[in-house]
């Protein structure tokens, strides 16, 4: 379904900074529910059970750690001993279920980077997967119930944004799902693609120099960012107006070209904000009741910049459709 604005609007505004953050600050404030995504997750992740992948992988670990003991140089031991801390750390704290936080379309969570292995109740319930195989799929699987559960999550508040009182049908999101699924598969397609040339041109840089590398990795790093900046509002129009992937990407494409400096400054602004707060919410021990009130505070936040998204967006797609409308207009007028 293709977006329908008033050709005659006479007063349509570019989106303004400000008032879209407060405008999503307010959605999710007439629709609390849409928090209690995040929370649930949070929740779950925090005080459920754990899986682990430790008892699989460790002794495969050991014997990397010893190979490059007996290869390195004496000096290097303290670098194979960080090494092997951080591995031991990783190994000891990684939890399959964290896959249910997918990227980019997924419910955001507070407790997915943090691997707490304690809880306000005790010990968290940790079980070992039996097989490499068997932790594949529970990956794969919670990662697509992720992406299932995300999509329901942007759905309600793109809904609750545009202010759709109508509910969508199972068949809709069914099949607004499987498009997040494409676009979730293309992008890490796309990522492993540029990865490996990437690896082997830091590689040779830092044979010939590791502070080149850094300068290249930089480089690099800056212009993905830049070549992507476009693809921010790619499945907005998904869950707004029902468009395919590429439809909705084609649309994020040009808004963001239409209005980058002030698309860059809104991105630029959630981003901070989320990450600033995100730092507020972890204060409190993973073993303290007080946690509670970082998840609550975090997936209220989260929530409502992700509405000031969807805001900013459908205020943007007027204004740029407003935009054409005139030109086109003017045009006519002169022939």
């Amino acid at each position: 379904m293709e977006s329908k604005q008033p050709a005659n609007s006479t007063n349509i505004a570019p989106p303004r900074l400000i008032p879209t953050i407060i405008s999503g600050f307010n959605v999710v404030a007439n629709h609390v529910y849409l928090i209690l995504f995040p929370v649930a997750l949070d929740l779950f992740l925090w005080l459920g059970p754990r899986a682990r992948i430790k008892t699989l992988l460790q002794p495969f670990v050991n014997d990397i750690i010893r190979s490059l003991a007996e290869v390195s140089a004496p000096e290097l031991s303290d670098l194979i001993k960080m090494v092997e801390t951080v591995w031991q750390i990783t190994l000891e704290r990684y939890n399959i279920f964290t896959a249910l936080r997918t990227y980019p379309i997924g419910i955001p969570s507070l407790f997915a980077s943090v691997g707490s292995l304690k809880t306000p109740i005790g010990d968290a319930s940790i079980f070992e997967m039996p097989s490499i195989t068997s932790a594949i799929a529970t990956w794969i699987l919670m990662g697509l119930t992720g992406i299932m559960f995300g999509s329901i999550y942007f759905n309600e508040i793109a809904r609750s944004a545009s202010k759709r009182e109508k509910m969508d049908s199972i068949a809709s999101i069914g099949k607004k799902y499987l498009q997040v699924v494409f676009f979730t598969l293309a992008l890490i397609f796309l990522l492993l693609i540029i990865s490996i040339p990437i690896s082997f041109l830091l590689t040779i840089a830092a044979m010939i120099n590791p502070l080149l590398s850094q300068i290249i990795l930089v480089v690099i790093t800056v212009s993905i960012l830049w070549l992507i900046f476009p693809l921010v509002f790619s499945v907005h129009g998904i869950f707004v107006f029902e468009q395919n992937i590429l439809i909705s990407t084609l649309n994020s494409v040009r808004l963001v070209r239409f209005f980058l400096p002030g698309t860059g400054l809104f991105v630029l602004t959630v981003l901070f904000v989320s990450r600033i707060m995100d730092m507020l919410w972890r204060t409190a021990p993973e073993t303290s009741w007080m946690a509670l009130v970082g998840i609550f505070g975090h997936a209220f936040i989260n929530t409502s910049l992700i509405a000031a998204s969807f805001v900013y967006y459908l205020s943007g797609m007027r204004w740029m459709e407003h935009q054409v409308q005139n030109f086109a207009m003017a045009n006519q007028a002169k022939v």
